[in-house]
Formats: C-alpha cells, sequence, structure tokens
C-alpha cells in the first residue's frame, strides 16, 4: 500500500498481541533515529514527504471512485448475464 514510502522496521519474534514486555533500547534504537533524522535532515524529510505524498495520491477517493465504478459495473454486467451461477 506505501509503495517506497514510509519505513519498515523489523519488530522481533518475541512480541506477539499477547506480549507485555517492554522494548529495549537496541530495539527501538532504528525508529528513534528515523524520527530524529527525519526531525533534523531536512533533505531527508523532504524525499520522505514527497514519496508519501505520491503514495497518498494512489488512494485519493476520486481515483478510486472510476476504479470502483468500473468494477460493479463488471459485476452488473456478469450478473444480468447469468455468469458464475
Amino acid at each position: 500500500m506505501l509503495g517506497d514510502a514510509g519505513f519498515l522496521f523489523d519488530v522481533p519474534d518475541h512480541y506477539t498481541p499477547q506480549t507485555r514486555l517492554v522494548p529495549t533500547a537496541g530495539e527501538v534504537a532504528p525508529w528513534v533515529e528515523t524520527a530524529i533524522r527525519l526531525w533534523d535532515d531536512d533533505a531527508f524529510y523532504d524525499e520522505a514527504s514527497r514519496r508519501s505524498l505520491r503514495a497518498a495520491d494512489l488512494w485519493r477517493p476520486d481515483r478510486l471512485a472510476v476504479q470502483y465504478e468500473a468494477f460493479f459495473e463488471t459485476i452488473a454486467e456478469n450478473s444480468a448475464c447469468g455468469v458464475g451461477k
């Protein structure tokens, strides 16, 4: 969904929905370093922002409406023709 936008960080396997452990400083260090770099490095922030805006543009309602309309028209046409029965 994000395309080339956003950041991915590994979450250690021992963290599950049932885990109540607090992550160590070492485990969250990459997250903190990225947040600090976004705050301090204008060029890094600008590039990350551009990537995010490009990815978000794909999900604008006016763009999706055309695709949804075509999808539902196909379903309606197939239903009317008895396809899938």
